[in-house]
C-alpha cells in the first residue's frame, strides 16, 4: 500500500465531535486529525453516540479525505446485560452499524478501543488489514475501577467486566494485524504476553492544544481539571483535598482550588469549602489554566495513560500529581513536572510554587519542550502513516 490510496474505516467508541469532550474523546479526534494529516488516504468514521447526548447536527471538521462520517445511538442496558461481552462492548454493537460496515471494503479497519472489538470478533468488517487501538487494556482497568467501590454489587459488577475483557483480550493477537498503544507501559507488557510482539506498536498519545510558552503569572489559584462524575477522579480529588490542600490553606490565606469539570449536585456538596470554587464542565479552559498557579492532577486509579496531565502540560503549565499521573510514558519527576506519592513531599512543592513560582516554572518549560517532541498531533501523524504503509 505505499503508493496507492489507502481506504479507511475508523470505528470510535464514542462522538469526539459531542461535548462534553472527555479523555477518550479527546484522543479519537487526535486520531481523525492525525489521519487527515496523511496524504492518500480516504476516511469513513463511525461514531457511537451515547443515547443522552442525541446527535452532532454539524460535525465540524470538513476535509476532502473523509467520505462519510455515521453516527450510531447505542444499544440500551436492558438489552446488554447477558452477553458474553462486557455491557460497554455489547452497547457498542449496533445493529445499523454491523449492516452498514458489512456491505462496505476497506484496506484498513481501526478499532478505536476494546469497546468495539465486537465487530472485529463477529467478523463485520470487510478489510485488508484490521488495526485495534488500545486506549488502556480495559481488564485492568475495570479492576481499578472495582476497587473503588465499597458497594458489592459494584464491585462484583466490575470484576465480571474485567473477566469479559479478559477473554476478549486473549483473542487479541489472533484478530488484528497491529496493536497500537497510547502507553508504553502496556506496550510492553502486552507484548510479553503474545507470540507475535512486532504487533505491538507504541504511539504516544498527542494533546489538542499546545502552548508556544509556558504560563508566567504570580497567582495563588491551583486548578484541577477532570470529570467528576467518574468515581475514581472524585476519590483521587478528595484524597488531595484532605490530605495536601487542607494543610496549604492553613498557610495561604488568599489561596483557592478551582474545580473544572462535570460534577453531580451531591457531589458538589461533598468539596464544599470557602475556598473551593466550582464552574462544572466549560468549553474554553484557557482562562483557567492561563490563571493558575500550578495545575494538579491527583490519581489514585485508572489504567493508560493520564490525559489530563499531558493537557497539562501542553497548555505550559507546572503540574504537581503522583506517580501513578505518569505511568505510560517517560515523564521525570523534578525534571518535566511534580510527580511523588509522599504527601509531605506534595505539600512542600505545593508552598514552594506558591511562595515563588519563578523558582519552579523550569518544570512547566521542561514540560511543555516534551509535549511538543513527543505528543504533538504530527508526530502520530507520521508513525500512522509509517504504520498503515507496511
Amino acid at each position: 500500500m505505499k503508493n496507492q490510496e489507502i481506504k479507511i474505516a475508523l470505528i470510535c467508541f464514542d462522538n469526539p465531535f459531542l461535548k462534553p469532550s472527555e479523555g477518550g474523546k479527546k484522543a479519537m479526534m487526535t486520531r481523525i486529525k492525525s489521519l487527515l494529516q496523511i496524504d492518500g488516504i480516504k476516511l469513513d468514521v463511525y461514531l457511537h453516540n451515547k443515547i443522552q447526548e442525541g446527535f452532532s447536527d454539524k460535525i465540524n471538521i470538513n476535509s476532502a479525505k473523509i467520505e462519510t462520517i455515521k453516527q450510531y445511538k447505542m444499544n440500551t442496558i436492558i438489552n446488554s446485560l447477558i452477553s458474553k461481552y462486557p455491557i460497554c462492548v455489547k452497547k457498542r454493537y449496533v445493529s445499523e452499524c454491523v449492516n452498514t460496515l458489512s456491505k462496505m471494503h476497506y484496506d484498513i479497519a481501526i478499532y478505536e478501543g476494546e469497546q468495539v472489538s465486537a465487530y472485529r470478533i463477529e467478523n463485520k468488517v470487510n478489510a485488508k488489514h484490521h488495526i485495534l487501538y488500545m486506549h488502556d487494556i480495559e481488564s485492568i482497568y475495570r479492576k481499578e475501577l472495582a476497587s473503588t467501590h465499597n458497594k458489592l454489587i459494584y464491585k462484583y459488577a466490575n470484576y465480571l467486566e474485567a473477566y469479559r475483557f479478559k477473554n476478549i483480550e486473549k483473542k487479541i493477537e489472533y484478530l488484528f494485524d497491529q496493536i497500537w498503544f497510547i502507553s508504553r507501559d502496556e506496550c510492553e507488557d502486552f507484548s510479553k504476553k503474545i507470540t507475535k510482539k512486532n504487533k505491538c506498536i507504541y504511539i504516544p498519545l498527542p494533546t489538542l492544544e499546545v502552548a508556544e510558552q509556558v504560563v508566567v503569572n504570580n497567582s495563588h489559584n491551583i486548578l484541577y481539571v477532570g470529570d467528576l462524575t467518574i468515581r475514581n477522579n472524585l476519590l483521587s480529588l478528595k484524597w488531595f483535598i484532605d490530605n495536601i490542600f487542607n494543610k496549604i490553606q492553613i498557610e495561604f490565606e488568599d489561596v483557592s482550588l478551582n474545580i473544572v469539570g462535570r460534577i453531580n449536585d451531591k457531589d458538589k456538596k461533598i468539596l464544599n469549602n470557602s475556598k473551593i470554587h466550582i464552574f462544572g464542565y466549560v468549553d474554553n479552559l484557557s482562562f483557567f489554566y492561563n490563571n493558575a498557579a500550578f495545575v494538579i492532577c491527583p490519581i489514585l486509579y485508572g489504567a493508560g495513560v493520564k490525559v489530563k496531565t499531558l493537557d497539562a502540560l501542553g497548555r505550559g503549565q507546572i503540574v504537581l500529581t503522583n506517580k501513578k499521573g505518569t505511568e505510560g510514558t517517560t515523564l521525570e519527576h523534578g525534571k518535566h513536572l511534580v510527580a511523588s506519592d509522599e504527601i509531605k513531599e506534595l505539600i512542600d512543592y505545593s508552598i514552594g510554587i506558591l511562595n515563588n513560582r519563578n523558582d519552579y516554572i523550569h518544570l512547566a518549560k521542561n514540560g511543555l519542550d516534551f509535549i511538543k517532541e513527543n505528543h504533538r498531533i504530527s508526530n502520530q501523524a507520521k508513525i500512522i502513516d509509517r504504520q498503515i504503509r507496511i
